[in-house]
């Protein structure tokens, strides 16, 4: 499971390509659910209501969705999750908040997710989204699996030429 956080979050961050580039004035902000729920004894899915700022943006989120962008002009937003309620989105009380500081013309991810030892935490992150040379990708890894320090190969398919390896990804730490 903990190897599947991983791939699953490496995955989902794929998908944040140059395209998704914040334009002029504004930052582009993904979230993204990563908190397995049967890792906290809850449902797998672990469905949770988002807000932004006391404004419900996402209602019955759950495990593995990635949400976005969200443009928003620059400045300090509180972020709030509560657990998912169908009669009343966000009226439960948070069970996670962080404060997420985004700069006009920037790509940020905010990720909830578990620490190292396990507890449920968010973290926000900022996204390169320059484009990379001509025959060049760009790989971005955050670890955040409650599992210790991986090393990650990123190769082409078939037939295997171009590896690369980033040595020690540590939880809580981004590689690119």
């Amino acid at each position: 499971m903990k190897k599947l956080l991983a791939i699953l979050t490496l995955a989902l961050l794929l998908g944040i390509a140059p395209s998704s580039h914040a334009a002029g004035h504004e930052a582009s902000v993904f979230i993204l659910h990563a908190i397995p729920g049967e890792s906290i004894g809850a449902d797998p899915a672990l469905p949770v209501d988002v807000s932004l700022e006391g404004v419900c943006v996402l209602q019955g989120f759950t495990f593995g969705e990635l949400a976005g962008p969200a443009m928003l002009p620059p400045g300090t937003y509180a972020v709030a999750i509560s657990p998912a309620s169908a009669t009343d989105p966000c009226g439960n009380a948070a069970i996670l908040t962080a404060d997420a500081v985004v700069e006009a013309g920037k790509a940020y991810v905010a990720v909830a997710h578990l620490t190292s030892g396990g507890d449920p935490t968010i973290s926000i992150f900022e996204v390169d989204t320059d484009r990379p040379g001509p025959s060049d990708v760009r790989v971005i890894i955050h670890h955040l699996a409650d599992a210790p320090a991986v090393d990650v190969s990123v190769r082409r398919p078939k037939p295997y030429k171009n590896a690369t390896v980033i040595p020690d990804v540590e939880n809580g730490d981004q590689a690119e």
